[in-house]
Formats: C-alpha cells, structure tokens, sequence
C-alpha cells in the first residue's frame, strides 16, 4: 500500500489519440469521424495536436498506468498526416516519462519490506541499505568509482569492465604484462576516476547522488534537463525507487545502527499502512470501493455497524 493510491482509480485507462482529429487525405464518405470537424469549426483544416498537448499527454498516460506495459494508439482522421516529426517527438516523450523500470523496483520493494525482510535478500535492496547506512555502495554500477571488475576474453586479452570490450579499452594480454600491473595501469586507473570525474552537475547536485552516483558510465547516453551530456537512461527509475524506499531504509539503517535487526521495518510498516489506510476511511463514501482493496463497497466491509 502507498500513500499515492486512491480507493477509486482503475489500475489502468485506455486513451485514443487523435492527433490530427477528423482530417484526413481520403475523406471516405462512410467515415463515422468526419462529422466532428463539426466541434472545432475555427481551426478548418489546420488541426494539430501542438508539442505541449503531446507533452501532457504522453506524461499524464504514462503516470495513470499501475501495469507492466503501457500501450500508445494513434488514429484520426489520418494519424501519418502529421508526419514523422511528431512521432519522433512522441517516441521520445514515451521514453522520458517511462519509469516500466522503476516502478518494477519501488513494487518489489514494497512487498518486500513488508513481508520478507530477513528471509530473502535482494541485492539492489541490500547495496541501497548500505548506502543508507553511510557506506560506500559495493555494487560496481552504484560505486563512486570504478575500475576494479574487468573482463578477460579467451587468450588472455585484458579490458577495462565486461560492458566495455572495445578497442579502445583494451589493457593488455596476460601472457605479456601481469594482470596486478594492467589492473594499476593509469589506463585502467583513469576509467575508474572518470566515472566521478565527468558527473553531470544535475547528478552532483542530485538528494540521492550518494547512493547510485549517476550508475554505470555505459548507460551514460542522454540529456540532463539541462541538456548537459551524460545523464543516465535509468536516473527516473532509480529516482523513482529511492524516492519510495527513502522512509524504509531510513529506519532499517537506525534499527542496524541500533544493534536490531532490520525486520523491525515490517512491524514499522505495517503501523505506517494502518494510519494511511484510517485516514482513507474517513473520506470514502459508504458506496464506494473500500481502500482496504478487498473489493467491496465500503458499507460492506470496513464501513459495517459494528
């Protein structure tokens, strides 16, 4: 349970866009469409969906959606009226507000710290406790620097990290110089600084810097808001997580911090869901689905007499 949920929204919503509304370079007499050039009278043959609808658009899709696969549908008039431009411009929207990575995360999460803390282990789960914990994160990607996880490939050739056997990184061959000496090379030294040492300033000057500090360098490839290079392809996804993990693991890490477990969180969390869901009660109407999510009218379960 989160405290984004509202009793009443579906998990998902289907919206047809029609970008070009009711033009089309055929004019099939049969068309049911046509006759809604009709509502907009003043715009004639002119109608386009402008960049800041498709914006809100493709943004508020996007965020109404609790399933795993978000579809889009263009129909009109004719859609391809507005040219390749547009689709480009929407294809790229679609990718800048899809978090299919971090609400996969914040989910598993969230069932996680209430039910299998202490029994099963999760590794991104784990590093994040330890970045709230004060450490230095031991997951490669999520690490200040790097350098220290590098690739061999099958006669002995020597590069500087499995996501990065090119040319351009390759170190050495074992036969020739020890792999100790390749390891401390200032090549293979640089690649690991260079990971901090190129941070965009929006990751510099990010709440959660310290615990995924801007990722893995070879997911580095798009623009910050500020159109700096650099940004990490998964920062709203990580963002996305964090921001929902943030509470849990500040009180995992004062539990450890305090020589008790971390499963204490589970007793936390469920005192936490219990005030949120009491606050719900007293706004649902007696017929309306009860927040408890069992399915029923809220008459009929926690809404009953007695």
């Amino acid at each position: 349970m989160t405290e984004t949920m509202t009793h009443d929204s579906p998990r998902s919503v289907h919206v047809m866009a029609k970008p070009s509304g009711a033009v089309c370079n055929i004019d099939c007499t049969y068309c049911f469409y046509l006759e809604k050039e009709k509502l907009y009278p003043e715009k004639g043959k002119e109608w386009k969906m402008n960049d800041e609808t498709l914006r809100q658009y493709v943004m508020q899709y996007i965020e109404a959606q609790d399933v795993p696969e978000v579809n889009f549908a263009w129909q009109g008039g004719e859609p391809t009226l507005m040219g390749l431009e547009f689709f480009r411009k929407a294809v790229a929207l679609q990718s800048e507000y899809a978090n299919g990575y971090g609400r996969f995360l914040s989910k598993v999460f969230e069932e996680w710290v209430r039910k299998d803390v202490g029994r099963y282990f999760v590794q991104i789960f784990d590093v994040a406790l330890g970045a709230w914990l004060g450490q230095n994160p031991s997951l490669c990607i999520f690490s200040e620097t790097c350098g220290d996880a590098l690739n061999i490939e099958h006669n002995g050739d020597l590069y500087s990290c499995d996501h990065y056997v090119y040319p351009d990184y390759h170190l050495g061959n074992v036969h020739e110089q020890s792999s100790r000496d390749l390891v401390a090379s200032p090549q293979q030294r640089k690649f690991g600084t260079d990971k901090r040492d190129t941070l965009p300033k929006y990751c510099q000057a990010c709440d959660f810097r310290f615990a995924c500090n801007g990722g893995c360098p070879k997911h580095r490839f798009i623009l910050t808001p500020d159109g700096e290079k650099g940004l990490n392809y998964f920062c709203k996804g990580y963002k996305m997580f964090f921001e929902t993990a943030d509470p849990y693991l500040r009180v995992m890490a004062k539990e450890i911090s305090t020589s008790r477990p971390a499963a204490g969180v589970m007793a936390w969390a469920k005192q936490r869901d219990q005030a949120v869901l009491a606050q719900w009660m007293l706004k649902v109407g007696r017929n309306e689905l009860c927040p408890c999510a069992s399915g029923k009218k809220y008459k009929q379960c926690h809404g009953r007499k007695g």
